[in-house]
């Protein structure tokens, strides 16, 4: 058990492992290793174990009232998304971005020094992206299902090609709630959700405070 021990390291399903050289100057072997038990020498190899699974990054209401954001192995958790619709409308929108490391890349993750802080620079790419493409509305797309899909399809594109320096592809984007920061707008919104929810033969959730915002989910 000692020598299996010694030579052979296992990596887990939903990791993915990346084996790095400590002698002889090959460093990092450009390679993903898969879960099972793989040929690693201790002293002689180092092992890297990067998460396979699916991620989330999530940008919702609740981390702005708690005040910080939360990290987990396979997500982060951050305020709502601030952003100026195209007719200059203050507007919080819950996103949550779900992506995967790109498969045979994980090694290059290591490799260019990203495993640390990946997830945080994939954060600020998603965040900067989604603001840029959301501002592209007014406050009458949001409550159109039909444009906001429209709209999560048009980015992912636009997402894939901005995360690939970091070796993650996006999977899905789902924009979950609203909230409209000018009281006066959410009356005529609601009028608009409720014609717009019974001309599809659907229903649509839109719920209104005056001591706060206009919300729908």
């Amino acid at each position: 058990l000692f020598v299996m021990a010694a030579l052979f390291e296992r990596i887990e399903p939903g990791e993915i492992g990346v084996k790095q050289s400590l002698w002889g100057g090959s460093g990092v072997v450009e390679a993903d290793y898969m879960a099972g038990f793989h040929w690693g020498v201790t002293g002689f190899h180092k092992w890297h174990r990067l998460d396979r699974r699916t991620h989330f990054l999530t940008f919702s209401e609740s981390e702005a009232q708690s005040g910080f954001s939360r990290r987990h192995a396979n997500s982060i958790e951050e305020r709502p998304l601030e952003i100026r619709t195209r007719d200059n409308n203050p507007v919080n929108v819950d996103v949550t971005v779900t992506y995967r490391i790109i498969e045979g890349e994980a090694n290059l993750i290591v490799a260019e020094g990203l495993k640390a802080d990946y997830k945080e620079r994939v954060a600020s790419i998603v965040r900067g992206v989604l603001r840029e493409e959301l501002a592209k509305l007014v406050p009458e797309d949001f409550v159109d299902t039909d444009i906001r899909l429209e709209l999560a399809n048009a980015t992912l594109p636009i997402l894939e090609k901005s995360l690939a320096p970091y070796h993650v592809r996006p999977e899905s984007i789902l924009i979950r709630a609203v909230r409209f920061l000018r009281a006066e707008r959410s009356p005529s919104l609601h009028r608009i959700a409720v014609a717009r929810s019974m001309r599809r033969g659907t229903s649509i959730s839109l719920s209104w405070d005056p001591g706060t915002y206009g919300q729908f989910r």
